[in-house]
């Protein structure tokens, strides 16, 4: 039986752009703690759809594990402006906290 990762993998040869793969195969390469592959994956996500809000709030949770906490920051203030402009309340609020306890 596959692995969610080997089956997201293969949806993403379908669909190269797909943003909720991109994000799926990230949290999953997370989850692995393959921290590498994770931030390409956040990396190519963010690039092709830069007003993925989700992606944000993890990617960040990523640089604070690699205690990368200035670059967190910034993801997290470039997610709370993207989430304003989508009118998403609860990601603003959830990166707002997060931020909170970095400052």
């Amino acid at each position: 039986m596959k692995s969610r990762l080997e089956s997201l993998l293969e949806m993403l040869e379908q669909q190269p752009f797909d943003s909720f793969l991109l994000y799926g195969i990230a949290l999953e390469y997370m989850a692995m703690n393959d921290d590498e592959k994770a931030e390409q994956y956040f990396k190519e996500l963010i690039e092709s759809d830069p007003g993925y809000v989700p992606a944000y709030m993890q990617y960040a949770s990523l640089k604070i594990n690699q205690n990368e906490i200035e670059d967190a920051k910034f993801l997290l203030r470039k997610g709370i402006k993207l989430a304003r402009e989508k009118n998403d309340r609860h990601a603003v609020n959830e990166m707002e906290d997060l931020l909170d306890e970095l400052e």
